[in-house]
């Protein structure tokens, strides 16, 4: 008989294939797609480092950093932290080789505090974004968070290829 996946492996599997569309989504990424604005107006990656974060079209620079910003919070929370922005931006990433680096970094974190996490601990409340959410929930957010980039990251090229004829 076949064993049952317990929730965390089955979380561990949702993190795993979501974060699989985020590598297909930017793979072979150039700078100029990575920067490439839809409109001239579209917000780069600074604009991730804005609180409020701005609303409105975005290049791929800003969603690979809002991802990477995002994965930060969470990762902050769960050691008992809290991230702080503004102590962030003097050292944030100046450019598209060190965005994406962060991206990856942040990720392998991410993932790495979870499979460390024992299953009880996944009902456990974690404050983060000024409320409380069992980590359970934290943890299916971040993985539709990749997907939903990841499928918005695909958009943007297949139009910056389509300028580009």
């Amino acid at each position: 008989m076949e064993r049952l996946l317990s929730s965390k492996e089955v979380l561990l599997f949702q993190l795993d294939d979501t974060w699989g569309q985020v590598e297909v989504a930017t793979k072979g990424i150039t700078s100029e797609e990575f920067y490439f604005k839809p409109l001239p107006k579209a917000l780069g990656p600074e604009a991730a480092l804005e609180e409020p974060m701005p609303q409105g079209v975005s290049t791929i620079g800003f969603k690979v950093a809002h991802m990477a910003l995002t994965a930060l919070e969470v990762v902050s929370s769960l050691k008992g932290g809290k991230f702080d922005l503004k102590e962030f931006v003097p050292k944030a990433p100046k450019d598209f080789p060190e965005w994406m680096e962060l991206l990856k970094e942040t990720h392998g974190a991410f993932r790495q505090s979870l499979a460390d996490l024992p299953e009880e601990k996944l009902t456990t409340p974690l404050k983060i974004w000024e409320d409380e959410y069992p980590l359970w929930k934290v943890i299916v957010w971040i993985a539709d968070h990749y997907s939903w980039h990841a499928g918005q990251i695909r958009t943007l090229r297949a139009h910056w290829e389509q300028k580009r004829k």
